[in-house]
């Protein structure tokens, strides 16, 4: 998975993730685009060999699954690495990844939290409005999926 370490534009749905209000969201509509935050994803390998932080690009914080067990939205908050070479992240910073090799677009990979192997995603059912649309853990779609789309070179 090593394809998976940078710095990535993400996708659930067409839609590009974002933060509102310290909570990961996915963004609707043209002129929420330039929004879209550039994420960094970086191998958290005392993990676990599928183990990956994801932070924003300056790394000032991260997705965190606030409540383990529970149909949480995910938060973006401050991440907290234990003092080891390399880090140590607590589970509910650290997210498995999967790639889906041919079973859906380049870059497509599911995501699930650590912590409680929640499955990330939207809702099934949501508003039709153009209003960013919340991520969760432990989402009730089970076909979701993050495409990742690398920035730069």
């Amino acid at each position: 998975m090593d394809q998976l370490n940078g710095l990535f534009k993400l996708y659930i749905g067409g839609a590009p993730l974002s933060v509102v209000d310290d909570k990961l969201v996915a963004l609707l509509g043209e002129h929420d685009q330039r929004l879209a935050v550039i994420w960094r994803i970086q191998p958290a390998k005392l993990n676990g060999p599928d183990a990956f932080v994801i932070s924003t690009e300056n790394e000032s914080s991260g997705w965190v699954n606030p409540k383990p067990g529970a149909r949480e939205q995910i938060e973006i908050r401050p991440l907290i690495a234990l003092d080891s070479l390399p880090p140590t992240f607590p589970t509910e910073e650290v997210f498995r990844l999967k790639p889906l090799y041919g079973e859906g677009p380049e870059g497509a990979f599911t995501v699930r939290s650590a912590a409680d192997d929640g499955l990330v995603g939207r809702r099934l059912a949501e508003d039709k409005s153009l209003l960013p649309k919340a991520v969760f853990s432990d989402t009730d779609d089970r076909d979701a999926f993050v495409v990742a789309v690398p920035v730069g070179s």
